[in-house]
């Protein structure tokens, strides 16, 4: 089987999957098994009739309807996972997505986050308020929900520039393609790599507490763990890199047609 059978075979699969709301991470079995299907599929009637063309279209026939799949396969994905989705948006971006300015993933996903926050809070408040009759505290919910949209989103939105850009380009400079290989960009990313813990220790307390002093206490015990980081980062890139290269080999099939 060459690789352009081999391609068409995955669009098939891909245009069952890809409008699925569901995690990464659940997508990736539903294309393994479906795409394993359809393989066997294939073979069997190449086995039949010995010709390729022939056996492919006909197994593309015998596959099915990708839209009436995808219902299918919608159908057994728990709310929670749909949740999830939703929420991997912004990291699926930062991970996966096109290589643009790290300073404007960033205000994307602190903007994504800041609205998530907000709205959750107001789920959550305003409900109670309104059954105890508090309606006039209805502003401190809008409030606090201001305050944890800024505070949290900007938290997150760091965290996630030093937990998931940073590694990416470790994996990009050290295993990736040539072109895309810099022992100068990896070295530089590693020392950015000994801000995480310290950082996750100070905008995670400051997050929840607003507290300072006592945020910066905890970035001082976050500096003792600081010198693991580049060698965690370094383990996890790798693993990285070839997710990355998985998800954009199947996002660049072209499923329309």
């Amino acid at each position: 089987m060459n690789d352009a059978t081999q391609t068409r075979l995955k669009i098939v699969v891909e245009r069952a999957v890809r409008p699925v709301r569901a995690t990464m991470a659940r997508k990736r079995p539903m294309r393994e098994e479906l795409l394993g299907h359809l393989l066997a599929i294939f073979e069997d009637e190449l086995r039949r009739n010995g010709d390729e063309q022939a056996a492919l279209e006909t197994a593309e026939r015998r596959f099915g309807d990708p839209t009436e799949l995808s219902g299918q396969l919608q159908e057994a994905v728990p709310w929670w996972d749909r949740f999830a989705a939703v929420m991997e948006v912004p990291n699926k971006a930062l991970y996966y997505g096109p290589h643009k300015s790290v300073f404007h993933l960033a205000g994307k996903h602190f903007l994504y986050m800041g609205v998530c926050y907000a709205s959750l809070i107001l789920i959550l408040l305003l409900p109670v308020f309104s059954a105890q009759g508090r309606h006039l505290e209805s502003g401190l919910a809008f409030r606090l929900a201001l305050r944890m949209a800024v505070v949290m989103g900007g938290v997150m939105a760091t965290l996630s520039f030093l937990v998931a850009v940073v590694p990416c380009e470790i994996g990009r400079s050290f295993f990736g393609e040539d072109s895309e290989r810099s022992t100068r960009r990896g070295a530089a990313f590693s020392l950015a790599s000994l801000a995480v813990f310290p950082a996750i220790a100070f905008f995670t307390y400051w997050g929840l507490t607003g507290h300072v002093e006592e945020s910066l206490q905890h970035l001082l015990l976050g500096l003792c763990f600081a010198p693991a980081a580049p060698v965690v980062f370094a383990m996890m890139s790798r693993k990285m890199l070839e997710e990355r290269r998985y998800e954009e080999e199947w996002a660049g099939l072209p499923i329309e047609g």
